[in-house]
Protein backbone atom coordinates (compact mmCIF):
# COMPACT_ATOMS: atom_id res chain seq x y z
CA UNK A 1 0.00 0.00 0.00
CA UNK A 2 1.25 3.25 -0.95
CA UNK A 3 2.28 5.96 1.56
CA UNK A 4 0.48 9.47 1.28
CA UNK A 5 4.25 11.24 0.77
CA UNK A 6 4.31 9.20 -1.77
CA UNK A 7 1.84 11.24 -3.88
CA UNK A 8 1.41 14.39 -1.71
CA UNK A 9 -0.27 17.15 -3.92
CA UNK A 10 1.97 19.51 -5.09
CA UNK A 11 1.65 23.01 -4.38
CA UNK A 12 -0.33 25.19 -6.67
CA UNK A 13 2.01 27.29 -8.99
CA UNK A 14 0.32 30.87 -8.61
CA UNK A 15 -0.13 30.71 -4.93
CA UNK A 16 -3.55 29.82 -4.66
CA UNK A 17 -5.65 26.96 -2.68
CA UNK A 18 -5.67 23.97 -5.32
CA UNK A 19 -3.31 21.30 -6.11
CA UNK A 20 -0.92 22.23 -9.28
CA UNK A 21 -1.55 20.52 -12.45
CA UNK A 22 -0.15 17.23 -12.98
CA UNK A 23 0.99 15.34 -16.19
CA UNK A 24 -1.20 12.86 -17.81
CA UNK A 25 0.96 9.88 -16.81
CA UNK A 26 0.51 11.41 -12.86
CA UNK A 27 -3.03 11.64 -13.05
CA UNK A 28 -3.70 7.98 -14.22
CA UNK A 29 -0.69 6.97 -11.55
CA UNK A 30 -2.77 8.99 -8.77
CA UNK A 31 -5.96 7.71 -9.68
CA UNK A 32 -5.13 4.04 -9.84
CA UNK A 33 -3.37 4.85 -6.41
CA UNK A 34 -7.05 5.81 -5.22
CA UNK A 35 -8.88 2.92 -7.39
CA UNK A 36 -6.26 0.67 -4.85
CA UNK A 37 -7.38 2.44 -1.67
CA UNK A 38 -10.99 2.94 -1.99
CA UNK A 39 -11.78 0.35 -4.17
CA UNK A 40 -14.91 -0.91 -2.05
CA UNK A 41 -15.97 2.62 -0.99
CA UNK A 42 -16.14 3.13 -5.41
CA UNK A 43 -17.38 -0.12 -6.35
CA UNK A 44 -20.60 0.26 -4.07
CA UNK A 45 -21.49 3.74 -5.46
CA UNK A 46 -20.84 2.04 -8.55
CA UNK A 47 -23.43 -0.46 -7.83
CA UNK A 48 -25.70 2.10 -5.90
CA UNK A 49 -26.04 4.51 -8.69
CA UNK A 50 -24.70 3.03 -11.98
CA UNK A 51 -26.27 -0.47 -11.76
CA UNK A 52 -30.13 0.70 -11.62
CA UNK A 53 -29.88 3.07 -14.21
CA UNK A 54 -27.91 0.78 -16.76
CA UNK A 55 -30.39 -2.16 -16.02
CA UNK A 56 -33.28 0.20 -16.71
CA UNK A 57 -31.54 1.60 -19.74
CA UNK A 58 -30.81 -2.37 -21.03
CA UNK A 59 -34.80 -2.93 -20.65
CA UNK A 60 -36.22 0.13 -22.69
CA UNK A 61 -33.57 0.03 -25.63
CA UNK A 62 -34.53 -4.02 -25.86
CA UNK A 63 -38.37 -3.28 -25.98
CA UNK A 64 -37.42 -0.37 -28.58
CA UNK A 65 -34.66 -2.49 -31.06
CA UNK A 66 -37.56 -5.12 -30.53
CA UNK A 67 -40.18 -2.94 -32.29
CA UNK A 68 -38.27 -1.29 -33.61
CA UNK A 69 -37.26 -4.68 -35.74
CA UNK A 70 -40.50 -6.07 -36.22
CA UNK A 71 -42.34 -2.79 -37.55
CA UNK A 72 -39.21 -1.83 -39.82
CA UNK A 73 -37.56 -5.40 -40.68
CA UNK A 74 -34.09 -5.60 -41.56
CA UNK A 75 -34.72 -5.02 -45.35
CA UNK A 76 -36.75 -2.04 -45.02
CA UNK A 77 -36.04 1.04 -46.82
CA UNK A 78 -35.94 3.59 -43.98
CA UNK A 79 -35.70 6.24 -46.66
CA UNK A 80 -37.67 4.80 -49.62
CA UNK A 81 -40.70 6.56 -49.03
CA UNK A 82 -43.35 6.43 -46.33
CA UNK A 83 -43.19 3.16 -44.93
CA UNK A 84 -44.74 3.67 -41.93
CA UNK A 85 -48.23 3.17 -40.49
CA UNK A 86 -49.94 6.09 -38.58
CA UNK A 87 -50.41 2.88 -36.28
CA UNK A 88 -46.56 1.67 -36.75
CA UNK A 89 -45.92 5.14 -36.34
CA UNK A 90 -47.41 5.72 -32.86
CA UNK A 91 -46.20 2.65 -31.65
CA UNK A 92 -42.67 3.22 -32.37
CA UNK A 93 -42.14 6.70 -30.82
CA UNK A 94 -44.37 4.76 -27.76
CA UNK A 95 -41.44 2.67 -27.32
CA UNK A 96 -38.81 5.43 -27.88
CA UNK A 97 -39.99 7.36 -25.59
CA UNK A 98 -39.65 5.49 -22.15
CA UNK A 99 -36.17 4.39 -23.95
CA UNK A 100 -35.17 8.44 -23.55
CA UNK A 101 -36.75 9.04 -20.33
CA UNK A 102 -34.70 5.94 -19.02
CA UNK A 103 -31.44 7.41 -20.81
CA UNK A 104 -32.26 10.69 -18.75
CA UNK A 105 -32.83 9.21 -15.39
CA UNK A 106 -29.76 6.96 -15.82
CA UNK A 107 -27.80 9.93 -16.76
CA UNK A 108 -29.03 11.67 -13.75
CA UNK A 109 -28.90 8.91 -11.48
CA UNK A 110 -25.45 8.27 -12.68
CA UNK A 111 -24.29 11.79 -12.45
CA UNK A 112 -25.30 12.22 -8.98
CA UNK A 113 -23.23 9.02 -8.31
CA UNK A 114 -20.18 10.75 -10.21
CA UNK A 115 -20.64 13.75 -7.30
CA UNK A 116 -20.18 10.62 -4.44
CA UNK A 117 -17.14 9.59 -6.14
CA UNK A 118 -15.91 12.37 -6.62
CA UNK A 119 -15.98 13.47 -2.94
CA UNK A 120 -14.46 9.94 -2.34
CA UNK A 121 -11.50 11.07 -4.71
CA UNK A 122 -11.10 14.37 -3.42
CA UNK A 123 -11.50 13.33 0.29
CA UNK A 124 -8.48 10.43 -0.48
CA UNK A 125 -6.50 12.64 -2.56
CA UNK A 126 -5.61 14.94 0.72
CA UNK A 127 -5.43 11.99 2.67
CA UNK A 128 -9.47 12.41 4.66
CA UNK A 129 -11.67 9.39 5.12
CA UNK A 130 -14.54 9.19 3.56
CA UNK A 131 -17.11 5.99 4.01
CA UNK A 132 -19.89 5.20 1.81
CA UNK A 133 -22.58 6.84 3.87
CA UNK A 134 -20.99 10.17 4.04
CA UNK A 135 -19.71 10.09 -0.03
CA UNK A 136 -23.46 8.75 -0.73
CA UNK A 137 -24.72 12.15 1.43
CA UNK A 138 -22.62 14.22 -0.55
CA UNK A 139 -23.93 12.84 -3.73
CA UNK A 140 -27.78 13.16 -2.41
CA UNK A 141 -26.89 16.99 -1.33
CA UNK A 142 -25.99 17.79 -4.33
CA UNK A 143 -28.59 15.85 -6.54
CA UNK A 144 -30.62 19.20 -7.60
CA UNK A 145 -27.49 20.49 -8.82
CA UNK A 146 -26.80 17.86 -10.35
CA UNK A 147 -30.03 17.77 -12.27
CA UNK A 148 -29.77 21.45 -12.92
CA UNK A 149 -26.43 20.71 -14.87
CA UNK A 150 -28.03 17.77 -16.61
CA UNK A 151 -30.93 19.63 -18.45
CA UNK A 152 -29.17 22.87 -18.52
CA UNK A 153 -26.04 21.42 -21.03
CA UNK A 154 -29.03 18.96 -22.82
CA UNK A 155 -31.07 21.68 -23.65
CA UNK A 156 -27.74 22.91 -24.98
CA UNK A 157 -26.74 20.00 -26.87
CA UNK A 158 -30.10 20.08 -28.38
CA UNK A 159 -29.85 23.04 -29.64
CA UNK A 160 -26.45 22.91 -30.86
CA UNK A 161 -27.76 19.70 -33.48
CA UNK A 162 -30.56 21.29 -34.21
CA UNK A 163 -29.00 24.45 -35.08
CA UNK A 164 -26.72 22.18 -37.21
CA UNK A 165 -29.14 20.35 -38.64
CA UNK A 166 -30.52 23.61 -40.00
CA UNK A 167 -27.73 24.47 -41.48
CA UNK A 168 -27.27 21.26 -43.45
CA UNK A 169 -30.64 21.31 -44.36
CA UNK A 170 -29.96 24.99 -45.70
CA UNK A 171 -26.76 24.46 -47.04
CA UNK A 172 -28.23 21.63 -49.14
CA UNK A 173 -31.45 23.72 -50.17
CA UNK A 174 -29.08 26.76 -51.32
CA UNK A 175 -25.83 24.96 -52.86
CA UNK A 176 -28.07 22.05 -54.31
CA UNK A 177 -26.58 18.48 -53.74
CA UNK A 178 -28.38 15.43 -53.85
CA UNK A 179 -28.16 11.73 -51.67
CA UNK A 180 -24.25 11.94 -49.66
CA UNK A 181 -23.20 9.94 -51.98
CA UNK A 182 -23.62 11.97 -55.03
CA UNK A 183 -21.79 14.89 -53.67
CA UNK A 184 -22.03 18.68 -55.11
CA UNK A 185 -21.21 21.37 -52.87
CA UNK A 186 -24.00 21.01 -50.94
CA UNK A 187 -22.94 17.93 -49.60
CA UNK A 188 -19.58 18.74 -48.93
CA UNK A 189 -20.54 21.95 -46.58
CA UNK A 190 -23.18 19.91 -45.16
CA UNK A 191 -20.10 17.45 -44.41
CA UNK A 192 -18.15 20.10 -43.00
CA UNK A 193 -20.93 21.45 -40.67
CA UNK A 194 -21.44 17.73 -39.68
CA UNK A 195 -17.86 17.46 -38.65
CA UNK A 196 -17.82 20.91 -36.97
CA UNK A 197 -20.51 20.20 -35.00
CA UNK A 198 -18.53 16.90 -33.69
CA UNK A 199 -15.76 18.72 -32.57
CA UNK A 200 -17.81 21.69 -31.40
CA UNK A 201 -19.81 18.57 -28.54
CA UNK A 202 -16.30 17.20 -28.47
CA UNK A 203 -15.15 20.38 -27.17
CA UNK A 204 -18.21 21.36 -24.78
CA UNK A 205 -17.85 17.86 -23.22
CA UNK A 206 -13.97 18.48 -22.13
CA UNK A 207 -14.86 21.90 -20.80
CA UNK A 208 -17.80 20.78 -19.06
CA UNK A 209 -16.35 17.77 -17.06
CA UNK A 210 -15.07 19.39 -14.19
CA UNK A 211 -18.29 20.73 -13.29
CA UNK A 212 -19.60 17.59 -10.97
CA UNK A 213 -16.17 17.28 -9.31
CA UNK A 214 -16.29 20.65 -9.04
CA UNK A 215 -19.61 21.05 -6.66
CA UNK A 216 -18.28 17.79 -4.59
CA UNK A 217 -15.33 18.71 -4.03
CA UNK A 218 -15.97 22.88 -3.33
CA UNK A 219 -19.46 22.72 -2.49
CA UNK A 220 -20.89 24.54 -5.61
CA UNK A 221 -24.34 25.21 -7.48
CA UNK A 222 -24.66 24.22 -10.72
CA UNK A 223 -24.26 28.06 -12.46
CA UNK A 224 -20.75 28.04 -10.14
CA UNK A 225 -19.79 24.80 -10.96
CA UNK A 226 -20.27 25.44 -14.80
CA UNK A 227 -18.11 28.90 -14.57
CA UNK A 228 -15.30 26.58 -12.05
CA UNK A 229 -15.56 24.27 -14.70
CA UNK A 230 -14.85 26.17 -17.32
CA UNK A 231 -11.64 27.62 -15.69
CA UNK A 232 -10.27 24.28 -14.54
CA UNK A 233 -10.13 22.85 -17.96
CA UNK A 234 -9.32 26.35 -19.74
CA UNK A 235 -5.27 24.67 -19.78
CA UNK A 236 -6.51 21.13 -19.46
CA UNK A 237 -8.42 20.07 -22.06
CA UNK A 238 -5.75 17.84 -23.93
CA UNK A 239 -5.28 15.80 -20.21
CA UNK A 240 -9.33 15.59 -19.51
CA UNK A 241 -9.42 14.34 -23.33
CA UNK A 242 -6.70 11.70 -23.02
CA UNK A 243 -8.07 10.35 -19.40
CA UNK A 244 -11.68 10.73 -20.49
CA UNK A 245 -10.23 8.25 -23.56
CA UNK A 246 -8.41 5.60 -21.11
CA UNK A 247 -10.93 5.48 -19.12
CA UNK A 248 -14.09 4.89 -21.99
CA UNK A 249 -11.60 2.30 -23.58
CA UNK A 250 -10.95 0.76 -19.92
CA UNK A 251 -14.72 0.99 -19.12
CA UNK A 252 -15.62 -0.51 -22.46
CA UNK A 253 -13.70 -3.29 -21.83
CA UNK A 254 -14.21 -4.20 -18.88
CA UNK A 255 -18.18 -3.82 -19.53
CA UNK A 256 -17.98 -6.11 -22.47
CA UNK A 257 -16.18 -8.95 -20.14
CA UNK A 258 -18.78 -8.55 -17.33
CA UNK A 259 -21.66 -8.90 -19.97
CA UNK A 260 -20.52 -11.91 -21.45
CA UNK A 261 -19.88 -13.39 -17.98
CA UNK A 262 -23.69 -12.28 -17.14
CA UNK A 263 -24.80 -13.77 -20.59
CA UNK A 264 -23.12 -17.28 -20.22
CA UNK A 265 -24.08 -17.06 -16.78
CA UNK A 266 -28.04 -16.67 -17.01
CA UNK A 267 -28.46 -18.52 -20.73
CA UNK A 268 -26.43 -21.31 -20.08
CA UNK A 269 -26.42 -22.08 -16.23
CA UNK A 270 -29.73 -20.25 -15.06
CA UNK A 271 -31.85 -20.51 -18.39
CA UNK A 272 -30.98 -24.43 -18.64
CA UNK A 273 -31.52 -25.33 -15.35
CA UNK A 274 -35.28 -23.60 -15.69
CA UNK A 275 -35.24 -25.11 -19.16
CA UNK A 276 -36.27 -21.54 -20.63
CA UNK A 277 -35.11 -20.88 -23.93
Amino acid sequence: MSSPSEWEPAPPADGGSGPAPMGIGAVLDVGLRIIRRRWAVLLGIAVVFVGPGALLTAATSFRFNEVAADIIGPDAEVFGGDILTQAEFERLVGALVPALIAVFIAGLIAAVGLVATSAVVGADFYHRPMRFGAAVRVGLGRALSALAFIVVTTVLVMLLLIGALLLMALALLVLGGGAFDQGGPGVFAALVIGVGTVVALAWLTMRWAPALPAMANEDLGWRAAMRRSGHLSGDNLWRIFVVWLVATIVTALLGAVVTQLLAIVLVDVIAASLGLD
